[in-house]
């Protein structure tokens, strides 16, 4: 890309993909803080107390009315437990549905999947992220939320001898249609 081209980018405020990029940086930053805050199982109260800001602060961060310093930027992703660049990282559209409406969900290489059912039975949680890091979720949706975060989707699931490993995603497919359907209705 030339340079004038990169000027003309910045100056019409869109990235070099030719999208509009001027409304969502900090409410795409926000949004990412309060995703990784939440799979961290934070509250704002929690999170604010930790970085030494106030939870009015922290607020506004979360809905893309502030804009942070480098320092505080820092912090965050310190009390968050991510590198600083993750916090940048954009949050993958295109893992959360496809043109027709269905939900795409990660596909392990032997073609399980993230799926409702999959909840921990002692715990009734979804246990996702890596074997050192393992986030719990009561929720589905939160739980998909963080796998959307992480560059490779990890989740916990039962094998075919019902042991729970580790396995990572190598696609993001729609969600089967059996697994749409609550669950009282798939047992009918």
């Amino acid at each position: 890309m030339l340079c004038s081209e990169l000027f003309f980018a910045m100056k019409t405020k869109l990235d070099i993909f030719g999208k509009d990029v001027s409304l969502n940086l900090r409410q795409d930053f926000g949004a990412k803080i309060k995703l990784l805050r939440l799979a961290s199982g934070l509250s704002q109260e929690e999170l604010a107390f930790r970085c030494n800001v106030d939870v009015s602060y922290l607020s506004r961060i979360e809905r893309g009315q502030s804009n942070p310093s480098l320092d505080i930027i820092g912090v965050l992703a310190n009390n968050l437990g991510v590198a600083v660049w993750r916090l940048f990282e954009p949050i993958d559209n295109q893992k959360i549905s496809t043109s027709d409406g269905k939900l795409l969900v990660p596909f392990a290489a032997d073609n399980s999947y993230f799926n409702p059912t999959l909840k921990r039975p002692k715990s009734r949680m979804f246990a996702v992220g890596e074997r050192v890091d393992t986030k719990y979720f009561a929720d589905f949706g939160q739980a998909l939320d963080f796998l959307r975060t992480m560059k490779t989707a990890k989740w916990w699931r039962p094998n075919a001898k019902g042991a729970w490993g580790l396995v990572s995603a190598v696609r993001w497919s729609p969600l089967p249609e059996c697994e749409n359907l609550p669950e009282v209705e798939r047992k009918k």
